[in-house]
Parts: C-alpha cells; structure tokens; sequence
C-alpha cells in the first residue's frame, strides 16, 4: 500500500522577510545619497568649430595668458584670469599649454577646451572636472573649484605614445575678500 503525500509547505518568515526589506533599503539609499553627493557641480556645452574658428581659439589662449600672467613657476606662466571669466585650455602635442590655471575657490569660471591634434579628455579628480575633447568641438564647461589646493590635469582619454606625460597643473586659491571703501 503506497501512501502518497503531498509535499508540505513552508511558511513565510515575515520577521526575516521584513529585516531583508528594510536592510536593502537603507543600502540602495545610502549608495543613492553617496551617488547624488559626488556629482559634479558643473554645467556642460558642447559646439562644432571650423578649422577657423580653431585658430581664433588659440588667439583667445595667447591673449589670455599675456593678459592674466602674475608669475612664472620656471618657464611655466601662472595665468589667473578674474572670477566670471572665461578661461581656455588647447589640448595639443601631450601638453595642456605651458602656463598654470590659477583660479578663486567658489568663483564661477567658464572652461573652453578644444583639441588640436586628437581626441583627449581633461581630468581633475579632486574637483570632479571630467569631460572629453574632441577635434572639432569646443566644449564649455561652467563651474566653480570648491576646493583649495594644486591639482594636476591628466589626459583621461588615450591619445598616443605621450599621453602619460600630458599632466599640467591647476591651482585653486582661497577667495579674495571683498574690498570695502570706507
């Protein structure tokens, strides 16, 4: 006589269940407010250029470095153009100029950047400034450095048997008080 018996279900745990919610919920959040706090703080446009809008380009970084040169850190200019401005950087060669952008803390600053020669990318990790250049295009990036310290700028972009050497630096001072007349 075979006796046939129907498998027995098993209960729900719902303490267990409920603990699992809320632990996956507190770790979502948590990686969600970690993720929303380390966004850049930045704005980005991005236009075509013309072969001839390229070299008005390069006019614009000459004239900005013989403009706001204050010093020289060897043969390297240190460029600090005022707050609200906008500022250049002409990727080229492996090199991001021979000058040092030097700008205010919480100053807004409009970056341009382009590339001459290939594609690369301009990365700043400690003021989560990261976007590629392309030839042809100007990108416009809108920000203002939060932090106050000497960044290196590094090509985030392969570009070639030098791209390891492409690092040029940013300096990020404390802002200028404000002048009261009296």
């Amino acid at each position: 006589m075979a006796i046939s018996s129907a498998p027995e279900k098993k209960k729900v745990n719902i303490g267990l269940f409920l603990l699992t919610a809320v632990l996956t919920t507190l770790v979502v959040g948590s990686f969600a407010m970690q993720t929303i706090s380390n966004r850049p703080d930045y704005t980005v446009v991005k236009k075509k250029i013309t072969r001839a809008q390229l070299e008005e380009f390069k006019g614009k970084v000459k004239h900005m470095v013989s403009t706001y040169t204050v010093r020289h850190e060897g043969k390297l200019a240190i460029v600090h153009p005022p707050a609200d401005s906008d500022i250049y950087l002409l990727g080229r060669n492996y090199t991001w100029g021979n000058y040092i952008l030097e700008l205010e803390q919480d100053q807004p600053y409009r970056l341009h950047l382009t590339s001459q020669d290939m594609p690369h990318a301009l990365v700043v990790n400690e003021l989560k400034l990261m976007n590629r250049i392309r030839l042809g295009q100007v990108t416009t990036v809108s920000f203002s450095p939060h932090k106050v310290g000497r960044f290196n700028m590094h090509c985030g972009d392969f570009c070639g048997i030098g791209h390891y050497d492409m690092v040029g630096a940013m300096i990020v001072t404390a802002s200028s008080p404000a002048v009261v007349d009296r």
